[in-house]
């Protein structure tokens, strides 16, 4: 019999595999959908803005966005998403209720800031002119 060690601290529901903590996605998120809105829509793609082809590559890309990162953030594109039924679930009484976890909602608030001045500053970076 292998000798027993030391397992890890279990992070999330029973029954699931042990996982350490991963910072948020939201910026990540965000600096890939500002990065990519703002290079669909750049001047010298020739008009693929204007054609109604740049609406459809928009869409694409907050799709693949939600794909990759949605089951970790849930679409953690926009604030609102997160902040507005943490407000409400904080207001109303509900009997049985846990608590909104205030301690991470400055998270879906603050990361997707970050990420959207990340975006638009490597946009500059990469295309410049």
């Amino acid at each position: 019999m292998p000798p027993m060690t030391q397992q890890p601290p279990a992070y999330g529901p029973p029954g699931y595999p042990a996982y350490p903590p991963q910072p948020p996605k939201h910026p990540q998120a965000v600096t890939v959908l500002v990065l990519g809105i703002l290079a669909i829509t750049d001047a010298g793609n020739k008009g693929v803005a204007l054609s109604g082809l740049g609406t459809l590559l928009v869409a694409f890309l907050v799709v693949g966005i939600g794909l990759s990162l949605g089951g970790p953030t849930g679409y953690a594109i926009n604030p609102a998403r997160d902040l507005s039924p943490r407000i409400l679930h904080a207001l109303f009484p509900v009997p049985g209720k846990g608590d909104s976890d205030w301690g991470y909602a400055w998270i879906p608030v603050a990361g997707p800031m970050i990420g959207g001045a990340l975006g638009a500053l490597l946009y500059v970076v990469a295309w410049p002119g």
